[in-house]
């Protein structure tokens, strides 16, 4: 129970990250609907299947570009299955903090050119 409690909190970190750097965007594009809803909408989509589906060039976007394969996929490898140890959670939450961390400084960057 706790480990879900991590990979809700995580995920909802990793969602808020590429929400918040897709609305940077629209400091420069007014118009960032179709934007949306490729790093947002069909990125969640995505995220609801496991990763193993798609082809590696996909997995690959999924996990580096949008990390949205964070959000549930590779946490539940462990929660599920106990698959690569506990270090994978450590690393969900790096790849959080780390994509919270970007999109929070391009957020301010952004903050400067508006």
């Amino acid at each position: 129970m706790p480990w879900t409690l991590f990979a809700i909190g995580t995920g909802a970190i990793l969602l808020f990250s590429i929400g918040l750097a897709t609305a940077t965007v629209g400091f420069w594009i007014t118009r960032i609907a179709e934007l949306q809803n490729i790093t947002e909408d069909a990125a969640r989509t995505a995220a609801q299947y496991p990763l193993a589906l798609y082809p590696k060039w996909l997995q690959s976007l999924l996990l580096v570009v949008v990390p949205v394969g964070f959000v549930s996929y590779v946490p539940s490898l462990y929660i599920v299955r106990g698959e690569y140890g506990v270090w994978l959670l450590a690393g969900t939450a790096l790849a959080a903090l780390l994509c919270l961390a970007g999109s929070l400084a391009f957020w301010r960057y952004g903050l400067t050119k508006y």
